[in-house]
């Protein structure tokens, strides 16, 4: 296991958080435009699901 300083354990906890404000702004934008959560055709057919006919 890697040794991280106060420093570099700080610097992880603040980027991770930016990383979870941008994640939570990009789902936000794809709630306002109708594109999440996805439909269970959509989940099905990443999934590699049968539910749509061929």
């Amino acid at each position: 296991m890697e040794n991280l300083t106060k420093e570099q354990i700080e610097q992880k906890k603040e980027h991770l958080e930016k990383l979870l404000q941008e994640a939570n702004a990009l789902k936000d934008e794809l709630v306002a435009a109708g594109a999440w959560p996805l439909g269970d055709d959509d989940l099905d057919g990443v999934a590699g699901g049968s539910r749509r006919p061929r």
